[in-house]
């Protein structure tokens, strides 16, 4: 079985969840294989706003091992933070920084563990990390929270962990 690609769900209240959504309804086949990691309710609200005709299914995984049974033309969403109910779009929120942050750091581990391909990131919102208090607050965005995380895994400082960020578009 080939290990997935994690796609972490960005801001809830952004455009991370939408833009996700798009690409699953217009490239399913390309995403076979992929899990979101994400709030599943967050993702079903993302797939019905850009729905046409009609919305993707979203499955709820329970485990990553799972992600090989999910039908072709679904939304694999592993439930990796907890929103009580939906963040206001466009809203900068603690609620919303806090979810981001978990997700990316739990998707972090899980590669760096072998147990998932690769990860890639879908926009946050650094004031909404900086809001989210606590550990989330530490740091800045994407590439300092995922350099923490590798070093972490590596038992090295942070300083002696170089790192190099993609960005890729179609």
């Amino acid at each position: 079985m080939n290990k997935p690609l994690l796609i972490t769900m960005g801001d809830p209240a952004g455009i991370g969840p939408e833009i996700i959504a798009k690409a699953f309804r217009d490239s399913p086949a390309e995403l076979g294989g992929c899990v979101v990691v994400g709030d599943v309710a967050t993702l079903r609200r993302a797939a019905a706003l850009t729905a046409a005709p009609l919305a993707l299914p979203v499955a709820q995984l329970y485990t990553l091992a799972e992600a090989a049974s999910v039908p072709p033309h679904c939304i694999a969403v592993l439930q990796k933070c907890e929103l009580a109910a939906p963040v206001p779009y466009g809203l900068v929120s603690d609620l919303a920084g806090r979810a981001a942050a978990e997700c990316i750091v739990w998707a972090a581990r899980a590669v760096l563990a072998g147990e998932a391909a690769a990860m890639v990131t879908a926009p946050i919102h650094k004031e909404a990390l900086a809001a989210a208090g606590g550990w989330a607050a530490g740091f800045p965005g994407h590439t300092e929270m995922l350099q923490a995380e590798a070093a972490a895994f590596l038992g090295k400082p942070v300083s002696d962990v170089p790192v190099r960020m993609m960005l890729a578009n179609d």
